[in-house]
């Protein structure tokens, strides 16, 4: 009985009605799902096994475990740190847009600056803020105690061994103005980091 097992390995060869029906019924059960089946964690399934560059990957669906109520080891998870340079000090915010290399998992971190210890004014509050010119007055005083160049830092995580994409979007702010930029790779995609 599938209901009773800790792990069942879904064969990439089942029809897309049949895993619907199947990780319906194991995920009332807390039953940790695997497979290499394509698309298989975008389906609902917990840990995909996918071949990129002739290496096995990892794609966790940790809402679906989470969900499920299944208890993951940080041992499978991996975080690593991006970084974004400001020499000319006009960026006021910075976020990572980041996911899988399919971006079919996508997620979005709010960088902050390096040494930057303000209470006010800090990176999360431009996004809550009800006057947002007040936010960015603040925020650049906030800033001009920092060094050039400011350093702006945040985190991507993911299954360890999984590639992550990313790009930066900054909120810049000179005299006059504000404005949002994407910033990608000298390539003009975007970077990628192994977890």
């Amino acid at each position: 009985d599938l209901a009773n097992c800790h792990l069942v390995f879904v064969n990439a060869g089942i029809e897309s009605a049949r895993l619907a029906q199947q990780l319906g019924f194991l995920a009332e059960h807390s039953v940790f799902t695997v497979s290499d089946r394509p698309g298989f964690a975008k389906a609902g399934g917990h840990l995909e096994f996918v071949i990129d560059n002739k290496k096995v990957r990892l794609v966790l669906n940790t809402y679906r475990a989470k969900k499920a109520d299944l208890k993951l080891s940080a041992k499978l998870i991996r975080i690593s740190k991006t970084v974004i340079r400001d020499a000319e000090g006009d960026i006021v915010c910075a976020r990572a847009l980041w996911g899988d290399r399919s971006w079919t998992a996508h997620n979005l971190t709010v960088m902050e600056a390096k040494n930057f210890s303000s209470a006010e004014g800090r990176a999360p509050g431009y996004f809550h803020s009800g006057d947002r010119n007040a936010y960015l007055q603040e925020r650049s005083a906030a800033l001009a105690g920092l060094p050039l160049p400011r350093t702006f830092e945040g985190f991507v995580f993911g299954p360890s061994g999984s590639i992550v994409e990313y790009c930066f979007q900054v909120l810049k702010a000179r005299p006059g103005e504000a404005f949002a930029s994407w910033i990608n790779a000298p390539s003009g995609g975007n970077w990628t980091i192994t977890l």
